[in-house]
């Protein structure tokens, strides 16, 4: 009897905190990540308190210097993937036009066996222009609703 209630009450335990965990996950990453970057972070904390430093000035030192480098790493970084990405962009009609040209000659062999002696050209045509689509739909998608660059702001 006495170990029936035990294993209701941790069953009942599990589920609640497995339905708060679910509830709050939108909320918990920032502190699942404080708490990392803390641990990480303490013995080097440990180390310069050793050194005669007071506790408060080491973990204000240190985080200031994790930030500093957050933001060094963000300035230098940004720029160039946002270059790559524009030259990328802009590259794409030029791309899918060499890729149009190389398979729309005649088709080469392994092509037409898929299109049973149809014009491969054709059908490589209208898959490029589908493949096309999907990735210019994809890139607005980034772009309008990504969490990502939002987060880099």
């Amino acid at each position: 009897m006495i170990h029936r209630r035990h294993l209701t009450f941790w069953i009942v335990t599990l589920v609640v905190f497995a339905f708060l965990l679910w509830l709050l996950s939108d909320i918990l990453l920032p502190f699942v990540g404080g708490l990392a970057l803390a641990y990480l972070q303490t013995p080097l904390a440990d180390r310069l308190e050793r050194l005669g430093m007071n506790r408060t000035a080491a973990a204000l030192l240190i985080v200031g210097l994790v930030v500093l480098t957050f933001i060094l790493l963000a300035l230098l970084l940004v720029p160039i993937l946002a270059e790559q990405a524009a030259a990328l962009i802009a590259g794409i009609p030029n791309y899918v036009t060499r890729l149009q040209a190389l398979l729309s000659d005649s088709g080469p062999p392994w092509l037409r066996q898929f299109v049973n002696g149809g014009d491969a050209g054709k059908a490589m045509t209208e898959l490029l222009a589908q493949g096309a689509g999907y990735m210019a739909a994809v890139a607005r998608s980034l772009w309008s609703g990504g969490k990502a660059l939002a987060s880099l702001i």
